[in-house]
């Protein structure tokens, strides 16, 4: 017998794990379905511990404990994702079912989908990722985008590039897998279920190194070799949730490379002061020489409005 501690996947629900006991050992990170007020709903599971060791906490609680028999049992996130959403829960003050919610579409909760155990990277290590910045015109972020794919796929790693809304996802993808097509997908919220779920997949099982374009709601995506996380147009409002539970996707992606030993790419033109204030703090480094100024050499005309203009 085993008591299990579980975090719901839902929004608001749920400030604090619940506790069910089960006859089978539910190693943690895995996801279940739990009982909870009437109805099946995804859970996390965080503790398993053996009956007889919990046992003057089962004596002292007041209340019994529900039976947990889930019929299917996945993992879907690797344990330094795991890890980046409690991060992401301490940093913005939220429950990490809140958290787990928001990084969880629903496609993928209503689907089979899992990754194994053995296929997750040993190299999540706090102090093995590195901060870039590049302050660049949208050409030329495009072209390191590439450049850092290309590099990516030579060591056989994939690259994950975070875009701000869904048209700039799909400007991004068209522009960028331009002789790299097989090797380049698209995750928004704008696809479909059946859509989703298939580009998930593949992104899990593909053995091919991969440039993943998702927007927030599709950032951890359970890659194991994930080389570099690259934010385009970082100061967009979008990046922060307009509606609870307000996570700042800028926030997350910096934990995930940091719990995944995974590089960090931030870019923008011009890069927020808070980015710019970093650089100067030398907590971030130039990926090359930041542009001061815009390349743009559209014609500027000024008129005195109180002169009547002869014709």
């Amino acid at each position: 017998m085993y008591v299990i501690e579980v975090v719901p996947i839902a929004r608001g629900a749920f400030k604090d794990s619940l506790t069910f006991f089960s006859k089978k050992n539910l190693p943690p990170g895995v996801i279940i379905d739990a009982p909870v007020r009437g109805k099946k709903i995804p859970a996390l599971v965080v503790v398993s511990t053996e009956a007889r060791e919990a046992r003057l906490e089962l004596r002292e609680s007041s209340y019994v404990l529900k039976k947990l028999e889930p019929k299917t049992v996945r993992r879907i996130f690797p344990e330094s994702t795991i890890r980046a959403f409690e991060s992401i829960s301490e940093y913005h003050a939220l429950p990490l079912s809140s958290v787990l919610s928001y990084f969880s579409p629903r496609a993928l909760m209503e689907s089979s989908l899992g990754i194994e155990k053995s296929s997750e990277e040993k190299r999540n290590d706090d102090t093995a990722s590195d901060i870039v910045v590049l302050q660049a015109e949208y050409g030329e972020r495009v072209r390191m985008y590439r450049n850092t794919a290309r590099e990516a796929f030579a060591r056989g790693e994939s690259v994950v590039l975070l875009a701000p809304t869904l048209v700039e996802a799909e400007t991004l993808y068209q522009e960028l897998r331009r002789g790299i097509e097989e090797q380049v997908v698209l995750l928004t919220s704008l696809a479909s279920k059946k859509t989703a779920q298939a580009t998930w997949k593949r992104v899990v099982e593909d053995p091919e190194p991969l440039l993943i374009i998702v927007t927030p709601s599709f950032l951890a995506v359970p890659r194991a070799n994930i080389h570099a996380y690259l934010i385009e147009r970082e100061s967009a409002r979008s990046y922060r949730g307009r509606e609870r539970p307000y996570i700042d996707a800028r926030v997350a992606a910096e934990e995930l490379a940091k719990k995944q030993g995974s590089r960090l790419l931030v870019a923008d033109f011009p890069l927020r002061t808070e980015t710019r204030a970093r650089l100067e703090e030398g907590r971030v480094e130039e990926l090359m020489r930041l542009q001061v100024s815009s390349q743009n050499r559209a014609r500027v005309m000024v008129e005195d409005a109180r002169k009547k203009s002869v014709e």
